[in-house]
């Protein structure tokens, strides 16, 4: 296990990056099978960030119970970090709601004349051909995992 939650430990980068060699070394040397320990990975990742998530709200509380900015805690330089920039609605503004759904209009329309060129076809739209834009890249290829409930 990465970190024992019963051992009260400094936690280290290198020791974290041992653990990450462990792991690609089983992988790479044919020991484990790499979709069963990214399957695995995954839903340990998942469990992390749920319970982060979770507990979030409780960890700040303590540290604003003991007037802590910051604290070195199991070896690990932690902090709370404030809040300082405002999050602003622009849906607010009549014209950037107005500009915004233009271009979501234009990205469709663009998105349609390439799905028709890709089928050897030209995209007409109140007599004129809408232009077919050059494509910037591709998204990687990725593992998705669904858990059963």
């Amino acid at each position: 296990m990465l970190v024992n939650l019963e051992e009260k430990k400094d936690i280290l980068k290198s020791d974290i990056s041992y653990r990450v060699n462990q792991i690609v070394e089983q992988v790479n040397e044919g020991n484990v099978s790499a979709l069963d320990t990214f399957v695995q990975l995954k839903a340990i990742n998942d469990i992390c960030d749920s319970t982060m998530k979770s507990i979030q709200t409780s960890a700040i509380n303590e540290f604003s119970q003991h007037g802590l900015k910051a604290v070195g805690i199991l070896g690990v330089d932690t902090s709370v970090v404030s809040s300082t920039r405002p999050t602003l609605n622009y849906g607010m503004d009549k014209e950037y709601t107005e500009l915004s759904n233009k271009l979501k209009d234009r990205k469709e329309l663009l998105d349609t004349a390439f799905n028709y060129y890709q089928k050897g076809n030209e995209f007409v739209l109140d007599g004129e051909i809408v232009p077919v834009v050059d494509v910037k890249g591709y998204t990687a290829e990725y593992i998705k995992c669904t858990f059963k409930k």
